[in-house]
């Protein structure tokens, strides 16, 4: 079977992709196979219908569901785990990450938004929402699990959260930061002698990079004004109420 790992932009869909693949391998029941680009994925749809055929769990993590994932997803041989989060925080995120979305940041909450209705339909959905699954790494490799039809041993399912808990993520992203700082200093060499180099930090199998984590302690009001989180609120009342995010009034 495929399990594909998708969720709104920055909330958490790489924690996600690794607890499931994280359950699927230490219960010998699967592996990741890590992440695919939407714009390249087409080319590797069938090798998508191989694993879908295969038995055990073959996990991907895409930023997009494109159509031919439509169809395996209406299937009994594909899931989908999505995980969504406060559409707010998902707008300061970005911000903080990319910066300088300006107007382009509504439209883009616009095109989250349709698509989470849209994966809503599909009959084999894990739904994870962020705050929960931050809040209990544990719980949700469980409910994970329990959808995926995976039975794991408590201790199991303690080894994954904890391999993947905040303070161990952090220490990866350490790890990241000082080969980023030996790395540009390889590259200001080089670039004296006319030689390009990008150091690249992307971990192929977490599928986590430098600068992966907010700060801590960081808030919506950091990255956006006043003004903007109210906008965004009143654009998007209905699907916060929805959500259980804010409250009707």
């Amino acid at each position: 079977m495929l399990v594909i790992c998708n969720g709104m932009p920055r909330s958490g869909s790489t924690l996600q992709y690794n607890l499931v693949r994280g359950i699927v391998e230490i219960t010998d029941n699967g592996s990741g196979q890590g992440f695919f680009d939407p714009n390249q994925a087409v080319d590797s749809y069938s090798q998508f219908e191989r694993w879908a055929e295969e038995p055990g769990f073959h996990v991907i993590k895409t930023q997009a569901v494109f159509p031919g994932l439509n169809k395996l997803l209406q299937s009994d041989k594909a899931s989908i785990c999505y995980t969504f989060r406060d559409l707010r925080d998902v707008a300061a995120s970005l911000e903080r990450r990319f910066k300088g979305q300006g107007k382009e940041l509504y439209k883009i909450l616009d095109d989250i938004v349709t698509e989470y209705y849209t994966i809503q339909g599909f009959p084999h959905l894990i739904s994870v929402r962020y705050e929960e699954m931050t809040s209990d790494l544990e719980g949700t490799v469980s409910h994970m699990a329990q959808a995926l039809g995976i039975s794991p041993k408590p201790a199991e399912i303690i080894s994954v959260a904890e391999e993947f808990s905040l303070s161990s993520a952090k220490k990866k992203i350490e790890r990241f930061e000082l080969r980023y700082k030996i790395a540009d200093v390889i590259r200001k060499g080089l670039a004296k002698c006319g030689i390009d180099y990008v150091p690249s930090f992307f971990d192929s199998k977490t599928l986590m990079h430098s600068g992966h984590i907010a700060p801590e302690n960081s808030s919506r009001e950091d990255y956006l004004p006043a003004d903007q989180i109210a906008r965004i609120t009143d654009i998007h009342r209905e699907w916060l109420v929805e959500c259980g995010y804010i409250t009707e009034t």
